[in-house]
Order: C-alpha cells, then structure tokens, then sequence
C-alpha cells in the first residue's frame, strides 16, 4: 500500500472520530474524576503526537512550495474574527437572558474540572485560547483537512473536517444548553472551522487561523466569566 494511502486510510480517517471519543470520556465518562483530568492532558497530547508520528511513519509532506502570504492570512483571520467578536457582542447585549437559565449546568461542570474559582478559570482560558487554539489548527486543518484533500476535493475536505470538527463541541455543548442552543452554537462552530479551513487553502498559512481562533476563544472565555462570576 502506497504511504499516501496508509496515512489517509489509517491517520486521516480515524483522526475524524478519535477526538470526539477521547472528549467523550474525559468530558462525559469520566467526568468529576481525577481520570478525567488525566483523559483531558491525553486528548491534548494526541492532537499533538497523532499527526507528527504519522507524517514521519509515512513521510508524507502536507506543505506545498506556493508562497506563504502570511500578512493576507492574519488579515482574513482577524476580519473573521471581528464579525465573530460582534456577533458575540449582540448575543450577550440583547440574548443574555436565553443563556443566562443555564448558568448551573456551566458551573456544575466547571465544579467538576475544579475550575469554578475564577482565577483558575482564567489561567485555564488562557490555556485554551492561546496554545489549544494552535493545536486545533494544527490538528484540524493542517492534519485533517489537508490530509482529506490527497483523495478528496478542496470543499468536500473543508466540510468534512469542520463537522467533525464541529462534533466534540457539540457533545460538550449538549451538557450545558437544550437542543435548539447546541444547533445554532454548534453551526456557528461548524461556519467558523470552514472559514479557517478557506482561509488556510487560500494564503498557504496557518497564522491567520491561529490568530482568529484566537481571538474567537478569548470572546468566548470572556462571555464564560461574566455568564458564571
């Protein structure tokens, strides 16, 4: 079997699922224990390793030589981002109240991961929008979605890994929102990883989804803290 498909049957495909079942254990399954936490920290490393031990396995070179247009990606990045930080703006001027019922199915979570003291929420959110945001991108359209585009097309790529992107948010959604508020958080998850898969293919550059993810993250910490502090 030649090494292209190796990777894409055997790293690419199975890195669909993988994440949302590691998610499920540490966010479901063994949620509240001390095993949760440490699925947490395995989750993270496997986004990390599971790309970079298969690329060296097969040799399979992701990047192509077109030029970088780094400035054209951080500049797409960051209008995305600023339409995401508005839209986030009028949620919680004008819908605050259609979240706000929901505040104890947060912070029973946050309990559970020891991270209802606002200090630690903060150091954590800190985590999550600076280095897991680079690890996602790292993972999801570097990994996946360039993965997907050695047998499939660039759109059919994009929309496959901005589902499965989309899945494990979903399922952590599911645990603090009803039906109707996981669909419209869950298409606006499933949106914004299609742009970025866009915007990756069009500038050959991962900084500008990065610096966006970013910028998502850190709207959504904020709405976080002022929704349970």
């Amino acid at each position: 079997m030649k090494n292209e498909n190796r990777f894409f049957y055997f790293a690419v495909l199975p890195g669909l699922i993988l994440t949302f079942l590691l998610t499920y254990l540490y966010f479901v399954v063994f949620s509240g224990y001390f095993l949760g936490k440490a699925m947490f920290v395995l989750k993270s490393l496997y986004l990390i390793f599971w790309p970079y031990l298969w690329i060296k396995i097969t040799k399979i070179g992701l990047g192509n030589k077109e030029e970088r247009k780094i400035g054209k990606s951080v500049l797409y990045g960051c209008l995305f981002a600023l339409f995401i930080a508005l839209l986030g703006i009028v949620l919680y001027k004008f819908l605050y109240f259609v979240f706000e019922p929901f505040k104890n199915n947060v912070m029973n979570k946050m309990k559970s991961f020891d991270l209802n003291n606002p200090f630690l929420f903060v150091l954590f959110g800190v985590y999550i929008f600076l280095l897991n945001s680079l690890i996602e991108e790292y993972y999801w359209r570097y990994f996946i979605f360039k993965g997907l585009m050695l047998k499939l097309n660039t759109v059919i790529s994009a929309l496959i890994s901005s589902i499965a992107f989309t899945l494990h948010h979903t399922m952590i959604l599911s645990n603090y929102f009803p039906l109707h508020l996981n669909a419209f958080l869950s298409f606006l998850t499933f949106f914004a990883g299609f742009v970025w898969c866009l915007i990756f293919y069009r500038t050959n550059s991962i900084i500008g989804p990065w610096v966006s993810h970013i910028i998502v993250d850190i709207v959504i910490v904020v709405f976080g803290y002022k929704l349970l502090f």
